[in-house]
């Protein structure tokens, strides 16, 4: 399956400054991952993504300043420990709706591989999919994907880059040499 994909200085795609294609199958989740060069420094840019007859809602990122260009100060956001069952994000609705961020700086557990209804609320209407504590890489993907149907969730992503910081709930909870908390 081939994937376009376009980044431009406009919303309306007006001015294309990159573009290409990208392979992706299902031993890849169906993801593409497609790093950018020769982007101007310190500026917003927008992409999307089509395939077939499909074209992704339109998202927008930022570039880093460089050299003189360091601003001295950068606003991010900051987030960490969502966890799907404890209730909505909301709180990344307010993230999206702000235009004084640059970035998003998510400090970990960007989600939970227990059960469902192991750690939260026990909320019936935002169980964890796959609903058994995720162990297998399909696993992994599903409960990512599962995350990823929050609207507020993908508003955030949307609007910002994100950078991330992995804790122990990307892999499994308090790991060590010889397992971890729960294996």
């Amino acid at each position: 399956w081939e994937v376009q994909w376009e980044v431009a200085v406009d919303l309306g795609f007006e001015e294309v400054v990159a573009s290409g294609a990208f392979g992706t199958d299902g031993s890849r989740d169906w993801t593409v991952k497609v790093d950018v060069d020769g982007l101007a420094s310190n500026q917003w840019f927008y992409y999307r993504f089509t395939a077939g007859e499909a074209t992704s809602p339109v998202g927008r990122t930022r570039t880093l300043p460089t050299g003189e260009e360091t601003p001295s100060s950068y606003r991010f956001a900051v987030a960490s420990c969502a966890n799907y069952e404890g209730g909505y994000f909301n709180a990344y609705r307010a993230i999206a709706d702000r235009n004084d961020l640059q970035a998003v700086l998510f400090l970990g557990d960007y989600i939970y591989e227990y059960g469902s209804a192991y750690y939260g609320n026990d909320l019936a209407y935002r169980l964890h999919q796959p609903e058994h504590e995720v162990v297998a890489l399909d696993d992994y993907r599903a409960r990512h994907a599962n995350y990823k149907l929050d609207p507020d969730l993908q508003a955030a992503h949307q609007q910002l880059p994100w950078y991330m910081a992995w804790d122990d709930h990307e892999t499994v909870n308090n790991s060590y040499k010889g397992g971890a908390e729960n294996h």
